[in-house]
């Protein structure tokens, strides 16, 4: 019985191929998901796998980390910029000013607010809940808050 020959080069140029063939063949394949259709001035209704029809408006641009959302009645909505900003949404109007007395949050690294609830009784009594990076020596702390809005959000 003869003795298989090790030859190095064969192996290289064999394992090339097949690293290379593995690549080209998953970049050539299906895509995955629901095909995205360029989005014009909208609104828009989207096909997805989840839902077959929902309707999208854009109803604020420009944040850098947008980190959530939260309805706090019918037609008003809070927007949480991660980095620092909340801003109030009222019939689906962005408000100019952001909202102001929030604590000083660190904005820097993971810093950043990073989460708002409403009480469950927010209709009566404003509250929401914040979770935010507070300014600690050097590093951050988590913090909690509450924080109450003065004012009627709808009519």
């Amino acid at each position: 019985m003869r003795g298989f020959k090790y030859d190095q080069s064969v192996c290289s140029a064999v394992g090339v191929f097949l690293f290379c063939s593995l690549i080209f063949s998953r970049s050539f394949g299906q895509p995955i998901g629901v095909p995205v259709s360029p989005l014009g001035d909208g609104p828009w209704v989207i096909e997805t796998a989840e839902q077959p029809k929902i309707k999208v408006s854009v109803v604020a641009r420009g944040y850098r980390i947008l980190g959530q959302s939260l309805f706090c009645q019918m037609e008003d909505y809070l927007l949480l910029n991660a980095p620092g900003g909340l801003r109030l949404v009222i019939d689906g109007q962005l408000q100019e000013q952001a909202i102001n007395g929030l604590p000083d949050v660190r904005t820097d690294g993971n810093g950043g607010l990073m989460d708002v609830a409403v009480h469950p009784r927010f209709a009566e009594n404003g509250l929401i809940y914040l979770t935010y990076t507070k300014h600690f020596r050097t590093d951050g702390d988590l913090q909690l808050c509450s924080w109450k809005i003065r004012r009627q959000l709808s009519n």
